[in-house]
């Protein structure tokens, strides 16, 4: 990701984003998310309480 693409706008469902490192880490508020971090956990793998740490980017 190069610089210009740092300074883009990222949609979330209605709410705002920014990227914030070249690899396309994004920030934004937690209720921007929140449904979608909801789906993707799972019994035993609760993202919303635990969170997530990724042991690779991509």
């Amino acid at each position: 990701m190069d610089a210009d693409a740092l300074n883009a706008i990222v949609s979330l469902g209605g709410c705002s984003a920014s990227f914030i490192s070249p690899q396309g880490l994004v920030a934004t508020n937690h209720h921007c998310v929140f449904e979608s971090i909801q789906y993707h956990s799972k019994e035993g793998q609760d993202y919303l309480t635990d969170g997530f740490l990724a042991k690779s980017p991509g």
